[in-house]
């Protein structure tokens, strides 16, 4: 009996970082509101992997790791939309309690099967995350932008220094129990935007004398407030800052 072959094939691939993973941590042992955050973050990360494990999903065929703060996920390179879609609801979904992410999304040869990542395709995409990313966004590689058909590539900005990042506010993700809230005559999506500017807000407040933290922030927040004007259910008003 022989060995399976092993897969080393050219893939799509998504390394992203909890930024802050170690003063969150630090956090619980006296904010009750931390364990519940933090808790929730990695729940959803392992939803994620729910997601593309289940046999009725578009995303059944990507290929999920989690480790500590950090998770890889990979697809063909036809699957890049799929992965961009997925890493966009993640990251808009873990602002929800204030978790900021940052990553890369490159392709390059890889081995990802049944929790196992290894390859070129994985090293580039963590060291973009490490040294292009800087800020709370998850960069695509350029060579990949200009292969999106115009509705993959609707999902994506051009920051100002030219990179491509995925768009996180343009994902409709909503607050727990929005079906409920619909109901009671709440917009679950106007509230989505109410709680995600309380988070910043309270981070950017308490953020004072780390000026890497706040830098960090105030681009969120700048894209929070850059997103406003397009969101007809949005009541909150925009986050001031500094220039």
């Amino acid at each position: 009996m022989t060995d399976d072959p092993i897969e080393y094939t050219e893939r799509a691939v998504a390394f992203v970082d909890i930024l802050g993973f170690k003063n969150h941590v630090a956090a619980l042992q006296n904010d009750d509101s931390a364990i519940t955050n933090l808790h929730r973050a990695l729940r959803r990360i392992k939803i994620i992997e729910g997601w593309t494990s289940g046999e009725n999903t578009f995303l059944r065929h990507l290929q999920v790791s989690t480790f500590s703060d950090c998770i890889a996920i990979s697809g063909t390179t036809s699957q890049l939309p799929e992965l961009i879609l997925t890493i966009g609801y993640l990251q808009a979904d873990l602002l929800l309690g204030g978790i900021l992410t940052r990553g890369g999304i490159a392709t390059g040869l890889l081995h990802h099967k049944a929790g196992m990542v290894y390859g070129d395709g994985l090293v580039a995409a963590h060291e973009m995350e490490q040294k292009v990313a800087v800020v709370p966004r998850v960069i695509v590689a350029d060579k990949l932008v200009t292969g999106l058909r115009p509705k993959a590539k609707s999902f994506l900005k051009q920051d100002t220094d030219g990179h491509w990042y995925v768009d996180f506010f343009s994902f409709e993700v909503y607050v727990d129990g929005a079906e409920e809230l619909a109901a009671d005559g709440w917009d679950p999506r106007a509230l989505y935007f109410e709680e995600v500017r309380e988070k910043l807000a309270n981070q950017l407040e308490h953020a004072a004398g780390s000026e890497r933290i706040i830098a960090k922030l105030k681009w969120v927040i700048r894209r929070f407030n850059e997103a406003l004007p397009g969101q007809k259910y949005a009541r909150c008003s925009p986050i001031v800052i500094d220039a």
